[in-house]
């Protein structure tokens, strides 16, 4: 038997004030308050008289508690307008109308998604895994509504995948902070390709005076196209990554058929090779010696890599950093140069866009300030607490833990983050 208890005039638990209380109704499993909201209105908003038109029902979810679902049965009282003659209902604050639920009911539903998955929450909160979902991104909108990220002059393109799932980092350059991350909805057809997730973030991106990208067709028409106005450059990051890599690839291809007496007198020679020349001390250069007096097409490759960090040293200008660039390539003995095709094919495809490097002397905002940056995607995929949805890692590192109090402006998420491997997921 349901127990219904008057009680005399006073808020509903949890609600502000000006929400009298008129029963309480409990049963197993459930918990229903009956209320009204006592602030009613004197004029409609023509600045008509109104009168009292009716009163209809309403049913908004609250927090259960103690593992009982809690409804509040709200009698909502309806107007009508003396000079318009339209009909419209009292403005019931603390109450999110789109989802039938109390705010706070809202908050905790919304914060609760960064670290529980969306069926953990929808059986903690008594709601339906879609209604959940829905808080959850209606949460990230309105948080998102007071946080003011200025666009950079400086913005870069950094390619990620978050979650297995291509994505794209738009960072400030100069503060070397991460200002959005967008999911690439990519869709290649066979006569066009068209980016619904880049490219409306590129249109808001205006103040950009210049975008560095890294080796990517894609981003560089869409630069053009959305940007017309600013520089594109491929940023050193890039170059110097692939430079690198076929680097590596070359000391691998040394290393495989050498016996283990070999490898091991080789031991550590990865971490001499990424080493600047000038920071090497007298053991790891006699290291050098013998590998490059054994080992010629190391050699190669090495003063190649060389080449290229001589290139981006100091302040050259755009022709003379690119020859040496060309030179360095063109040297190469014939068993060392296929490792370095795809970066000989890279600079012939984006030479306009690495000489723009220089020409905007990008040395001072590159983004090879920070060499951590290639932990992106494994800091990003480690953000979230909860399951692996890009909307919680996009949350996580650019929107604050709760709803903010009042509008602020941010930088976005400082790369430095990187290099202490530190984050911190928004407290429920």
């Amino acid at each position: 038997m349901p127990a219904t208890t008057k009680l005399p005039a006073h808020a509903v638990p949890g609600m502000p004030r000006g929400y009298r209380l008129i029963g309480t109704e409990k049963t197993d499993g459930l918990i229903r308050y009956e209320a009204e909201y006592t602030v009613l209105p004197t004029k409609c908003k023509c600045g008509g008289a109104v009168k009292l038109f009716g009163t209809r029902k309403r049913i908004v979810g609250d927090i259960p508690r103690k593992d009982a679902k809690v409804e509040i049965l709200l009698n909502v009282k309806r107007f009508k307008c003396q000079r318009s003659g339209q009909t419209f209902s009292q403005e019931l604050p603390e109450i999110h109308t789109d989802h039938g639920i109390t705010r706070r009911f809202f908050l905790h539903v919304g914060q609760g998604c960064f670290k529980r998955t969306f069926q953990e929450m929808a059986m903690e909160s008594g709601l339906e895994d879609t209604t959940v979902r829905l808080i959850f991104h209606r949460y990230l909108k309105d948080v998102e509504a007071w946080v003011r990220i200025p666009d950079p002059l400086a913005l870069a393109l950094f390619s990620v995948k978050v979650f297995r799932r291509p994505a794209t980092a738009l960072i400030d350059a100069h503060a070397l902070a991460i200002v959005d991350l967008v999911e690439d909805t990519t869709q290649n057809a066979r006569t066009r390709t068209t980016d619904a997730g880049l490219a409306p973030r590129l249109e808001r991106a205006g103040a950009a005076q210049t975008v560095g990208i890294g080796f990517d067709a894609r981003h560089r028409e869409l630069v053009r196209a959305l940007l017309p106005k600013a520089v594109v450059y491929v940023d050193q990051f890039f170059v110097m990554a692939m430079a690198d890599d076929a680097l590596e690839q070359v000391r691998r291809a040394t290393r495989k058929d050498l016996s283990i007496y070999l490898k091991r007198k080789l031991a550590h020679d990865a971490e001499t090779f990424a080493k600047e020349r000038e920071h090497l001390h007298e053991q790891e250069v006699e290291l050098l010696e013998y590998i490059f007096g054994t080992y010629p097409g190391l050699s190669d490759a090495y003063e190649a890599r060389e080449a290229f960090r001589e290139a981006y040293r100091g302040k050259k200008a755009a022709e003379e950093a690119f020859g040496l660039m060309t030179a360095a390539l063109a040297g190469l003995s014939g068993k060392t140069k296929p490792f370095f095709k795809s970066l000989q094919v890279a600079l012939k495809t984006f030479g306009p866009e690495v000489r723009a490097f220089f020409e905007v002397e990008a040395q001072d905002f590159t983004l090879a300030r920070v060499p951590e940056l290639k932990k992106l995607e494994e800091w990003i995929a480690a953000v979230p607490e909860r399951g692996h949805v890009f909307e919680a890692a996009r949350a996580s590192l650019l929107l604050p833990a709760g709803m903010p109090a009042r509008s602020f402006l941010s930088r976005g998420a400082s790369l430095a983050r990187l290099r202490s491997n530190s984050y911190k997921a928004p407290e429920v």
